[in-house]
């Protein structure tokens, strides 16, 4: 077996933290570990791979990586080390896999959550920010206005005044 304890503390922290955040997530990481532990699979060194995306296990690792850490700063090192590649192979990889650049997907990510916040909580909008990964109610105004159009504020008055269904929020 190639797998250290390390890495599994590691997948176990994530599936914890996963758990009330997405328990579909939290379900393949504990799928992946027992793939890991029964000898059916293992990770990849960092030199495999060589092709032109990331594998689907390396995404779902950098998806769960995302989620787990949406309220604090998310490094491309720890991306990159969640997903088993190096930091210059994630920055070559990962528009191929997801789109587009790393800052653009992670910054995506936290205004959809910071959407369906707004949509199903009463949180104000500063903690609303702070909860992911915002510095203040500024920034995510800022941000929000150049990636949705409307300040934060216009949205939640909008969806207050009709019924909101959380599947078309869902993130």
């Amino acid at each position: 077996m190639n797998v250290t304890v390390e890495e599994i503390a590691a997948l176990l922290g994530a599936t914890r933290q996963l758990v009330r955040i997405d328990p579909l997530a939290a379900e393949a990481c504990l799928d992946k570990m027992v793939a890991l532990l029964s000898g059916r699979e293992s990770l990849p060194k960092p030199e495999e791979n060589h092709g032109a995306g990331l594998t689907p296990w390396q995404q779902q690792a950098i998806e769960a990586h995302i989620q787990v850490h949406i309220g604090g700063p998310i490094k491309v090192g720890a991306l990159a080390k969640s997903a088993h590649v190096s930091i210059s192979r994630l920055n070559r990889v990962f528009k191929t896999s997801f789109g587009k650049s790393p800052s653009s997907y992670i910054m995506e990510k936290r205004i959809k959550r910071a959407q369906y916040l707004m949509a199903m909580t009463d949180e104000p909008l500063s903690q609303i920010a702070l909860s992911c990964g915002f510095s203040h109610q500024a920034h995510l105004t800022s941000a929000f206005r150049k990636w949705v159009g409307i300040s934060p504020s216009a949205l939640r008055r909008s969806l207050r005044e009709r019924e909101v269904n959380p599947a078309d929020l869902a993130l």
